[in-house]
Formats: C-alpha cells, sequence, structure tokens
C-alpha cells in the first residue's frame, strides 16, 4: 500500500521546527485515546523553574513534561560559577515537590556519562539502563525515582 501512495517527503534540520509541535500533538492525541479507553484520562504537564542572582542574571535551571504520573525532566543545567553549591540540588528538590502536587508519582531523566549521572545516584535516582554509543563512547544513562 505504501509503495503506491503519491506522497512528497520533506527533510529538515533546523532545531525549531515547527512542524514538531504538530507531530507531537498527534502523537499525544493517539496516545490519550488508546490510553484513556484502559486507564483513564490522560492528565500531562509541564514545568520550568529558573534561578537567578542578585544581579538579575540566569544561573541555572529545571524543565520537563508529565505525563502517566510520570515527571520527565529534560533539562537541568546551573552556570559553571554555581556549580557545586546546592543550585542543582534545590532545583531538583523543587521539581520533584511541584511533581508530587501535580500528582506526579515518579520522575524520570536522562544524562551522559560526561555530565553528572553521580549527581542523580546521590538524591535518590535508580539507573535503569545505559547506551554505549560506540566503544569507548559516551554512555548515556537513564533514571527514575519514585516519588
Amino acid at each position: 500500500m505504501a509503495g503506491g501512495l503519491d506522497l512528497h517527503y520533506v527533510l529538515s534540520r533546523r532545531q525549531g521546527e515547527p512542524v514538531r509541535e504538530v507531530l507531537r500533538r498527534e502523537l499525544w492525541r493517539y496516545a490519550a485515546e488508546a490510553v484513556s479507553a484502559q486507564w483513564g484520562a490522560v492528565e500531562r504537564g509541564s514545568l520550568t523553574i529558573t534561578t537567578e542572582n542578585t544581579q538579575g542574571e540566569l544561573v541555572g535551571g529545571i524543565y520537563g513534561d508529565s505525563a502517566f504520573g510520570c515527571m520527565n525532566i529534560l533539562l537541568l543545567w546551573v552556570r559553571e560559577d554555581y556549580r557545586r553549591l546546592g543550585v542543582g540540588t534545590r532545583l531538583l528538590s523543587r521539581a520533584e515537590e511541584a511533581s508530587r502536587q501535580d500528582g506526579c508519582r515518579m520522575l524520570c531523566l536522562d544524562t551522559f556519562n560526561f555530565e553528572a549521572p553521580g549527581f542523580y545516584l546521590k538524591r535518590g535516582f535508580e539507573a535503569y539502563g545505559e547506551v554505549e554509543f560506540y566503544a569507548g563512547g559516551p554512555v548515556k544513562y537513564y533514571f527514575k525515582k519514585q516519588l
């Protein structure tokens, strides 16, 4: 069937491609319909928490999206001169609390071996998977934490 379709395929390498939001929305619509029949309505949410210094400069932030009772942390960043001062820990703690308030029962995230896997292990996260991209190359770790 697919071989007989008259379709035009478009390749884009732009990061902010607007069609990505359309694709994501359509996938979520499908997932919500498929899941709601078995488990009820899908509650979706998002959070963004940032912190600034006294000069109003951004020094850190965390953001994520939630569905199915799980907050998926997409990014946690702390400016280099503010690292190892507890900023990341406080951002993560605030995200955990906000996620609990939103009804999430779990946090999930991924990080590379050159980033901060030890940071998450020290804060109660459990590694449940890893991918080595090639021998001697970067390793991506997957973590979860029950709330």
